[in-house]
Parts: structure tokens; C-alpha cells; sequence
């Protein structure tokens, strides 16, 4: 506005120059008026649709970041805030667990009650593994029937009663097909623990492993590994 304003200014102090002193104070009156009338309905108006775009464009961030079906975090997404949580955590030594959890028999989920099952299957079991998490922990669907969990500040004790917590918890869902049936869920839970500077990508693959242990010795139970020994410091056994 103040740059309308100076042009205006200038324009009319060249084309009333000659003018009688009367006139040339109307026309340089007239040059910070109108472009002030016009430019302010203007100026507001930019600024709604610049508070719209920003509105917009947060709202594509969430978006981008999260999983339309389950709403939880994505897979880049929650890999990204674990790195960087990781990093904040390492400052202070402080101890943490990652988990992985796989929905038990999901393809047979899909190909028994349908599609339309197996997602609602996915949204329930995303609900009941949250509702387990306190507020700073970070949840996120991995892809498929995969999730992941980072829990900063637990030790041995607490990692294991969260796990057998998503055990228990997933296992009492009440989900019916649409034809009426009762859908049995359960998920088999893989953990690392860990008390000092580890990579994501460490820290995952250990996680990966108790996961895939814990699916091969029967599902629905959780295995626990300690980040550097790599050794299991917990089992559940088969409900």
C-alpha cells in the first residue's frame, strides 16, 4: 500500500507541476486517499486467503504424514519423528523400547470375511494399540498389517507390561464379519530395548527379528531382545 501510495504521490506531482496551489494539494490529497480506500479492502482480503493457504497447507502436511485408513502416523513419518526422537534421547542416555507388531493371519483375515473385514480389523487394531500409549509415545502403521511403537523412558518392566498389554488388548476385540461372524484378532509383538545411542535402522532390524521369532513359535505373544547383546530377556507363552 505505502509503495501505491508513493506512486501515486510521484505520478501526480509530475502531471499538476503547473497547476495553480489549490488544485495541486486536492490532486496529491487525492493520491494518498484513493490508494488507501482501495488498498485496504485489498490488503484484507490477501491476508484471508493467506490465512486460508496456510490453514490448507497444514492440513496437507497432516495429510501427507499420516495413514488414511488407520489415521496413525505413515511409515516415513514415523520413521522420521523416531530418528529424530532417537537423537534427542541420545543426549541424556535416555533408555527406550521399539516395537514392531504384525496382525496374526491377515491374508486369511481378507480371504475368509472380505476386504471390506480386514480393514475394519486394521482400524481396530490401530485404536486398541493406541489407547495402550501414553501421549509422547509414537505410533505408526508400517505398511499392510505392520505397525511400529517407540516408547522413550521404559525399562525392561514397563516394555514388557505395555507388550503384553497390545496382546491382551487386541485379543479382546469383539469384531464381527459382515455376514455376522466373529472375527478372532490377535497380534505377535517383536521389541528391543535399549539404554544409550542406537540407529533407527539398528534398532528396527532387532525388532525385526523378535518379530519374526515371535510369529514362528506360535503368534499372539511378544519377544523382548536387549539393542546390544541381542540376546531375549522376555517371552510370552502362547494364550
Amino acid at each position: 500500500m505505502l509503495f501505491c501510495i508513493a506512486v501515486s504521490l510521484a505520478y501526480n506531482a509530475v502531471m499538476f507541476r503547473n497547476a495553480h496551489p489549490e488544485p495541486f494539494r486536492l490532486a496529491m490529497m487525492s493520491a494518498v486517499v484513493l490508494p488507501t480506500i482501495l488498498a485496504g479492502p485489498l490488503f484484507v482480503y490477501l491476508l484471508l486467503k493467506l490465512r486460508d493457504l496456510r490453514i490448507l497447507n497444514r492440513e496437507l502436511q497432516i495429510i501427507a504424514a499420516h495413514d488414511g485408513l488407520t489415521t496413525l502416523l505413515n511409515r516415513r513419518a514415523f520413521t522420521e519423528r523416531a530418528e529424530a526422537r532417537l537423537e534427542a534421547m541420545a543426549t541424556g542416555d535416555v533408555p527406550g523400547a521399539l516395537f514392531l507388531i504384525d496382525a496374526d493371519f491377515f491374508k486369511s483375515i481378507n480371504d475368509r470375511y472380505g476386504h471390506a473385514t480386514g480393514d475394519r480389523a486394521l482400524k481396530a487394531i490401530a485404536l486398541r494399540l493406541k489407547e495402550c500409549l501414553r501421549p509422547g509415545d509414537i505410533i505408526g502403521r508400517l505398511g499392510g498389517e505392520e505397525f511400529g511403537v517407540l516408547l522413550p523412558g521404559v525399562d525392561r518392566s514397563a516394555a514388557m507390561i505395555v507388550a503384553e498389554r497390545f496382546c491382551d488388548s487386541v485379543a479382546s476385540i469383539r469384531l464381527t464379519s459382515l455376514e455376522g461372524k466373529l472375527v478372532p484378532l490377535s497380534v505377535s509383538v517383536g521389541g528391543v530395548l535399549f539404554d544409550a545411542q542406537d540407529s533407527f535402522h539398528a534398532l528396527y532390524q532387532a525388532a525385526d527379528d523378535r518379530l519374526y521369532k515371535a510369529k514362528a513359535s506360535g503368534r499372539n505373544r511378544f519377544v523382548l531382545a536387549n539393542a546390544v547383546l541381542r540376546e531375549t530377556v522376555a517371552e510370552r507363552a502362547e494364550i
